[in-house]
């Protein structure tokens, strides 16, 4: 009996061990079962932050198998490189990252991971897949078990557990968590590219929708089945599930329907893609023109983008227009230089025969209707050049408000009784810089056109309401309007009267388009306009309704210097007296024309004339006779050598040089900076014989050389 309760006891002795292993194996599997639930559930994991998911994974890792640390290493660079993304340290409880490994100095181990599941270390000292690890034995690693993750099936990286201290044998509950930790790995950064792809989708989307491009999706019936705000909108829909089922073709007539089977469709099948324009057709049945990009899916259905042109084909429709006005505007002003030389010999022979048979009337009579001719003749290519933006002379300060109230005026007095004229001035400033003359006919242009459109034989109600109105405006440059930015006065002309024709209102600024009967208008006073507000730096546009009548907007840029010290302009003109003298004058034209006749006035008025045909000509004899040369007189442009290189020239020979400048057009700013070198004053062509005896005698008593902006406004007034 003794001995059957010795064996007993040792048998118990045997077994408690056992039991306490087996409850300890218990109670670290449920460890295990318990983490790994913690891990699928935790919000680090689900909720696609990659940098939370690994934080957490390795502490939950480190603590349950007890180990020093925990690594997750990626690859990278075609798994020539590991990028270690996190490393948690156990005992300071810090993480760390950034290290780099090249694959190729641990084949070994490289090739044991691709191979399986895990890969377990007891002693790495002993282990040949270490011995290419030298930072092993010096971080004091004894043990490890490292397992492999993958992302979307492919091999991304390694999770290492490292076990300081003595060896460590791992049994397979703990290879088997130790896999589990990479199958979590894999799951975090699934989850961390789920997140961004619904990020990127949510970007998207929101993109999409705040586009103000329309945006649809339509499937293979051609159905919508995706619609953004601005496309809803842009074809007048309130929301856009209004389109949600609707076939494209609703939006759209008959006509472009056949235009889009017949000539867009079949490309667009063939290439899967197209580009073109359209006309829509919105809700309320209003036609607008649109831009469509259009791209075939696989599945049969299609993406629209599609934008609203119209405002863009508007404004490109007013550059050419722009383009062309520019383009007849230069053939005008070449036109009017010609001309205005013809006109120069013309009317300088109609003054000397008037001159020279005084005593025979009826030739008289014959020179004075040739002058008279010639004089009209000259206004009509002044038109021109101011279409031509090649007329302005003088650049001054001009009060507009002022110019208005003088225009009125004079409109009071001859326009209709059965037309109101309401005038309203308020604009802060009102001081512009430019020629005084021609804004005044700018304002008496358009008022005469607003006069015309309000009466009966030009389909009017015979009489109506004329507003002149201004104010101020500052504005950022503007391409589109060739307007920089700044200060800008608008001035509003309008009337109530019959209104234009949308078919004619592009053309109504091109030079001898009229609508009125003939007799009635030479089709040249809005192109006039067009070129003299252009020239002074501003822009007009104009709108017109058959119900409202047409409204003339014009911009003009501020003087810089808003002075109250305005010098007062006078638009009478001055009676016109011939006034002789005496002295030597050198006229250089290259316009025999021209030239000849301009000597033979001058020898009428008692002047001795040497003539040359170019700056080079002059030049020459100037060089050898500048002591005899009391007065030079320069054509602007001249072949060889223009007016401004001539005059320099002479300046260096003779200091005290005095000239004038002559021509039948101008680029005014040339002319400015020709007058501001010196030149006493500038000579119009064609001038009557009064007009060139005045600006030559006065030239010649100048005994200084007098402010070339005043000097031009003084012999400009002819123009008027």
């Amino acid at each position: 009996m003794p001995r059957l309760s010795q064996r007993w006891q040792t048998l118990l002795r045997s077994i408690n061990p056992l039991r306490e292993r087996s409850a300890h194996l218990l109670l670290r599997m449920q460890r295990e079962k318990d983490a790994l639930l913690h891990l699928a559930t935790s919000s680090a994991l689900n909720d696609g932050s990659i940098e939370l998911a690994l934080r957490e994974i390795c502490r939950v890792a480190a603590e349950v198998l007890e180990v020093e640390r925990v690594g997750v290493w990626l690859f990278e660079a075609d798994q020539k490189e590991l990028r270690c993304l996190n490393s948690f340290n156990c005992t300071s409880g810090q993480h760390s990252g950034g290290e780099a490994l090249r694959t190729e100095e641990f084949p070994q181990y490289i090739a044991a991971i691709l191979e399986n599941r895990v890969v377990a270390i007891d002693d790495t000292k002993h282990s040949p897949l270490c011995k290419d690890f030298p930072y092993v034995q010096s971080l004091g690693i004894a043990s490890m078990v490292d397992a492999p993750f993958h992302i979307g099936g492919k091999l991304a990286g390694i999770v290492c557990h490292e076990h300081t201290g003595k060896p460590r044998h791992w049994d397979f509950h703990e290879q088997d968590f130790a896999a589990s930790i990479g199958d979590m790995l894999s799951r975090a950064f699934q989850a961390a590219e789920r997140a961004r792809i619904e990020q990127e989708l949510e970007r998207k989307s929101t993109a999409i929708e705040a586009s103000v491009d329309g945006i649809a999706i339509l499937d293979n019936h051609e159905k919508y089945i995706y619609v953004n705000r601005a496309h809803a909108l842009l074809y007048g829909y309130g929301r856009p599930e209004d389109l949600i089922g609707k076939s494209w073709r609703e939006l759209y007539d008959s006509e472009e329907l056949q235009r889009f089977e017949s000539e867009l469709m079949p490309e667009f099948r063939r290439q899967g893609k197209i580009r073109l324009e359209a006309q829509g057709k919105r809700r309320d049945g209003t036609r607008f023109e649109q831009e469509i990009s259009l791209a075939a899916l696989r599945d049969g259905g299609l993406i629209c983008i599609c934008q609203d042109i119209t405002e863009r084909k508007r404004l490109h429709s007013e550059l050419l227009q722009s383009q062309k006005m520019e383009a007849i505007g230069q053939l005008a002003g070449g036109i009017a230089h010609d001309f205005n030389n013809i006109l120069s010999g013309i009317l300088g022979y109609a003054s000397l025969l008037k001159l020279e048979c005084a005593g025979n009337q009826r030739v008289f009579e014959s020179a004075d209707l040739i002058e008279a001719a010639s004089e009209k003749a000259a206004l009509l290519t002044q038109k021109l050049l101011g279409f031509a933006r090649q007329g302005k002379h003088q650049n001054i300060a001009v009060d507009l408000h002022e110019a208005i109230n003088d225009v009125l005026t004079l409109l009071q007095r001859t326009i209709e009784k059965n037309i109101t004229i309401v005038c309203r001035l308020d604009a802060l400033h009102s001081i512009v810089n430019g020629d005084p003359i021609q804004l005044q006919q700018v304002l008496i242009n358009l008022a005469i056109n607003a006069r015309d459109a309000m009466s009966l034989d030009n389909g009017g109600s015979d009489g109506g309401t004329l507003l002149i109105q201004t104010r101020s405006r500052a504005l950022c440059a503007d391409a589109d309007l060739q307007l920089c930015a700044g200060e800008y006065l608008e001035l509003l002309v309008q009337d109530s009267g019959c209104g234009i024709p949308p078919e004619i209102i592009e053309r109504v600024f091109e030079p001898f388009f009229t609508t009125k009967r003939p007799g009635k208008g030479s089709g040249l006073g809005l192109s006039m306009v067009y070129g003299i507000v252009r020239n002074h730096g501003g822009t007009i546009n104009v709108r017109s309704d058959a119900a409202e009548g047409t409204s003339f907007r014009i911009l003009l840029p501020l003087a810089p210097q808003l002075s109250t010290r305005l010098e007062k302009f006078s638009y009478a003109r001055t009676q016109e007296v011939v006034r002789y003298g005496g002295g030597t004058i050198l006229l250089v034209d290259d316009h025999a024309i021209m030239r000849e006749s301009a000597a033979r006035m001058l020898h009428s008025l008692g002047y001795r004339v040497i003539t040359a045909k170019d700056g080079i000509e002059a030049l020459n004899y100037y060089s050898e006779n500048s002591a005899d040369i009391d007065l030079v007189i320069l054509d602007m442009i001249m072949p060889r050598m223009g007016a401004r290189d001539c005059f320099r020239a002479m300046r260096k020979i003779n200091p005290h040089a005095k000239a004038l400048l002559a021509s039948g057009y101008a680029n005014n700013h040339l002319v400015q900076e020709i007058l501001d070198e010196g030149v006493l004053a500038f000579i119009p062509k064609p001038a009557s014989l009064a007009k060139l005896s005045q600006v030559v005698a006065d030239a010649l008593a100048a005994t200084t050389v007098r402010s070339a902006r005043l000097s031009a406004a003084a012999a400009t007034d002819s123009l008027s």
